[in-house]
């Protein structure tokens, strides 16, 4: 199983020692540990070896035996998730199959799988739950594998891929999961959704055979540069430059095979540091004029033969809102996107005065922003307000009954504000009671990034809930059961540590309170109070955690979750 070549589930095409994608060794590891294991119950079963190791069996003549269960540089293949939930029944595995297969042409239709030892999985796409699946209902249909029988432990969804971006996620139902984003461009494909901010638009290729789309993830070690899979572009990353970890980039055909050679130009909406890396030849890379070579000495990659090869990597930064040209390359190459921060600064968010909550009689609420000059539009109907829909701002706002308020501000040469919101329950006392969740205990869907449950003896109950996030956008759902009808003051417990992220909490998807940094230098264990929710009726809620950023301190986007607090008003 090459991880680095891959093809539809529903194909399944292989040739022996020349292609073998990783979708062909699940397909020959789920007959063979099903028979073995399961059905005959052997006393002893062999695989032919753990890691792939040198050999002339592919890539000849320096190549590999691409066999194992992890690759050459020990980093486990979908099989081997497999076997361990054959073997290891005390540990529960989740695990979504060919993840590294990130961009697909082939048929929308061609469905997720997954690896689980769990009695059940639900899979969430693109934030809908298509279905929970029993373990123990999958069967092979290929009996070139030993097929046409029930395999254990392997769930699959025959679900359909919308066009561009699919974000895909499976869980156990008691907090392990395991998630993936997965871009769809074949034929038959589902309208594209919607996508929020993204920092490269208008990309073209200057080649028709090779187009180019903008991957809106982050390089990952031991996967693919390039989506041809097909055993002619087997380049890699072994580790990831720190400077480009996070970063997104652009897929394209590799670029040196014949016929593939392309310029790429593009427009980016953010300030942005632009990264190239290719592969050190005796010449330097001439198309990268303007670009300066970073001082990352001692660079490797691997080259298409999965050799470890000296690698060069060229920074340029670029302002929000500029077009920019890279010539085609002359080499192996990657281009890679790190946002700096924001070109376009934005109107500061409409302030309530008095603030949401629970009041005995009407309110006159007025409504400001702290940037000059800036007008305010709102709404009392529960729409979104812009700057042509909702009522323009001119004296106080009477609220005479429960009311919901949207405002949004906005000014010629700002980017619009956030839509602020308060609601306001009048001739009511509001909730009498506090009620509080503990993180690890509620259903939670993570998206672009693995969440977990920790253990701390420190935090709430023992334990919490991490998103490992990878960049901005990344975010994580709880489901809230069961709260009563009121008003509350929304908390959160949550652990501080090096390796937190920015977070913007949201409740049923609007945004309560400012932007929360959890970084510390050590670790800590704070509340935070977010701000007043109302709930006309009682009834489930979802609390959203986003990555917004991170501190400039710290190592990572990871955000955490210990314990939800619903104080009575």
């Amino acid at each position: 199983g090459v991880v680095t070549s891959h093809t539809d589930y529903t194909t399944g095409k292989f040739t022996v020692n020349s292609f073998e994608p990783e979708e062909y060794q699940q397909l020959v590891a789920e007959a063979r540990f099903q028979s073995a294991i399961k059905n005959t119950r052997l006393g002893m079963f062999t695989w032919w070896a753990l890691r792939d190791f040198t050999d002339t069996k592919y890539k000849a003549p320096e190549g590999l035996n691409t066999k194992g269960l992890t690759t050459y540089a020990g980093d486990p293949k979908d099989s081997y998730y497999l076997l361990r939930c054959f073997l290891r029944s005390d540990v529960r595995t989740v695990r979504l199959t060919s993840k590294r297969y990130f961009l697909r042409r082939g048929s929308a239709t061609d469905g997720v799988k997954a690896y689980s030892n769990a009695p059940s999985l639900t899979l969430t796409l693109n934030g809908q739950v298509v279905s929970t699946l029993a373990n123990g209902k999958y069967a092979q249909k290929d009996s070139s594998y030993s097929g046409n029988q029930t395999v254990a432990d392997v769930f699959f969804w025959p679900a359909q891929f919308h066009t561009g971006a699919n974000t895909i996620s499976v869980s156990d139902g008691s907090g392990n999961t395991d998630s993936a984003t997965v871009y769809f461009y074949g034929s038959g494909g589902l309208p594209a959704l919607p996508v929020t901010n993204p920092l490269v638009t208008n990309l073209s290729s200057s080649n028709s055979a090779n187009p180019a789309y903008y991957m809106n993830m982050p390089v990952q070690p031991q996967w693919p540069i390039y989506y041809d899979f097909d055993s002619t572009a087997d380049n890699s990353f072994d580790d990831v430059p720190a400077a480009v970890q996070g970063a997104t980039w652009i897929a394209t055909h590799r670029v040196t095979k014949s016929g593939l050679s392309t310029a790429l130009s593009f427009t980016v909406t953010d300030n942005a540091t632009i990264y190239v890396m290719c592969t050190k030849t005796g010449s330097a890379p001439a198309f990268l004029a303007g670009f300066t070579e970073t001082n990352d000495a001692g660079l490797v990659w691997r080259d298409n033969n999965l050799n470890l090869v000296p690698a060069l990597l060229f920074s340029r930064q670029v302002s929000a809102n500029e077009s920019v040209t890279i010539p085609a390359a002359d080499r192996d190459a990657l281009v890679m996107f790190q946002r700096t921060g924001s070109g376009t600064p934005q109107v500061t968010a409409p302030v309530f005065s008095p603030g949401g909550g629970s009041y005995s009689s009407a309110q006159n609420v007025t409504l400001t922003s702290a940037t000059p000059g800036a007008s305010i539009r709102y709404t009392t109907d529960g729409s979104a307000p812009s700057e042509t829909a909702g009522t323009l701002y001119s004296s106080p706002v009477e609220v005479a009954n429960s009311t919901t308020l949207n405002a949004i501000a906005y000014e010629a040469g700002f980017s619009d504000s956030p839509v602020s919101t308060a609601s306001y329950a009048i001739g009511t006392g509001g909730g009498s009671t506090t009620v509080s969740f503990e993180a690890e205990s509620l259903a939670y869907t993570p998206s672009g990034a693995t969440a977990s449950v920790q253990t701390d003896s420190n935090s709430s109950g023992g334990k919490w809930v991490e998103l490992a996030g990878n960049s901005a956008g990344d975010f994580i759902d709880f489901a809230v059961p069961g709260v009563p009808a009121g008003t509350y003051q929304l908390q959160m417990e949550w652990k501080g540590n090096n390796s937190r992220g920015i977070l913007q909490l949201s409740v049923d998807g609007t945004n309560l309170g400012p932007a929360l940094d959890q970084y510390a230098s050590g670790q800590t264990y704070p509340t935070t109070t977010f701000g007043p929710v109302t709930f006309a009726s009682a009834g489930s809620h979802t609390i959203r955690l986003t990555v917004t950023g991170k501190n400039s301190k710290s190592g990572s986007y990871q955000l955490s979750a210990d314990k939800f607090i619903f104080a009575g008003q």
